[in-house]
């Protein structure tokens, strides 16, 4: 590393060439990494593409398929990868069961690949989604209360409005 140093108060430099070598380290620097699971308005249909051929996807979203549709649910799957097979009304009856889906699945797959979380917080809805990847509940306990909660909500009105009590 070359470094201009000024040789008395003139602006005459001249090359000063030195190496420094940085102390030890002592503790290895870990990274710390929370994971941030969105609440509803971050669902679309169609949303799961991009991941469509990943097994971490496949396999949640099959498995919400094999546990929610002897209920009467639509496919979760249809919602998150082809959205054209399932009507406005099937769509809205799982969008929620989805976005709680695709978050475990996402969530998966980082694991998969090495990321690692030292914490999981979710925002309103996605609170769901950080209990199940906390450990505080399984895939299929935290899927159950999502599906119990999407079918105890009231029907859409038609002028799209959202009122919380």
């Amino acid at each position: 590393m070359k470094w201009l140093i000024p040789k008395s108060s003139s602006f005459y430099c001249k090359p000063l060439t030195f190496s420094i070598t940085p102390p030890p380290q002592t503790v290895p620097k870990k990274e710390s990494i929370g994971f941030v699971f969105p609440g509803q308005g971050a669902m679309f249909p169609g949303m799961g593409k991009f991941f469509k051929d990943s097994p971490s996807f496949q396999y949640f979203f099959r498995l919400s398929d094999l546990l929610l549709q002897p209920k009467g649910f639509p496919s979760v799957s249809n919602y998150a990868f082809s959205p054209e097979r399932l009507t406005l009304e099937q769509q809205e009856s799982v969008e929620s069961i989805a976005l709680f889906t695709y978050e475990i699945a996402l969530t998966h797959k980082l694991l998969q690949d090495g990321v690692s979380a030292q914490a999981f917080t979710g925002h309103s809805f996605g609170e769901y989604a950080a209990l199940t990847a906390a450990g505080a509940m399984s895939f299929e306990e935290g899927l159950q209360a999502v599906a119990t909660r999407e079918s105890l909500l009231p029907e859409r009105n038609s002028l799209g409005y959202m009122i919380a009590i």
